[in-house]
């Protein structure tokens, strides 16, 4: 059985990391849900995890957003599904640097919300913004997006199916 490390740091999650020197090989990012809290879910907040994480590093979370999963990919993640076994159901998303490590490849459906307006991920250019205003600023992105709407898309490919 491998050590674990574990100290406690009660400040904001993105000061934390980017004074941080150290490389992970397992981030288990469980903020809350990404409508209340977008700082911890946003493109530049996982470009910040991707330099923490060890090559054969994951990252596991319960979240299976298009926008979340469209933030990893863009900073340069692989993306999966979780399958919980128990519930014979996904119930979450995977984030590696090393594809091979990935056993359960997004489908058709998941790509396809993620390249949807359900796709435009939130941005926090310098990791200090509020919460209000990463949601504001996403919000306007999609209603300026020429991106199909989930809704079209999720339409669409039940009619196709």
């Amino acid at each position: 059985m491998q050590d674990v490390d574990f100290n406690l740091k009660i400040d904001d999650a993105r000061n934390v990391i980017k004074k941080d020197n150290n490389l992970y090989s397992l981030i288990f990012l469980d903020a809350f849900t990404p409508s209340k809290c977008p700082c911890l879910w946003s493109y530049d907040f996982f470009q910040l995890l991707y330099e923490h994480l060890e090559q054969d590093g994951l990252i596991l979370t319960y979240s299976t957003s298009a926008a979340i999963r469209s933030a990893m990919i863009e900073a340069g993640f692989f993306i999966g599904n979780i399958y919980n076994e128990r519930e014979n159901k996904f119930t979450g998303t995977i984030a590696v640097k090393n594809k091979s490590l990935i056993k359960h490849e997004l489908s058709e459906y998941d790509l396809g919300l993620i390249n949807s307006k359900a796709g435009i991920f939130y941005r926090d250019k310098n990791l200090t913004a509020l919460n209000s205003k990463i949601i504001a600023d996403r919000e306007l992105e999609v209603e300026n997006s020429d991106k199909i709407s989930s809704s079209r898309f999720i339409k669409d490919f039940r009619r196709n199916k």
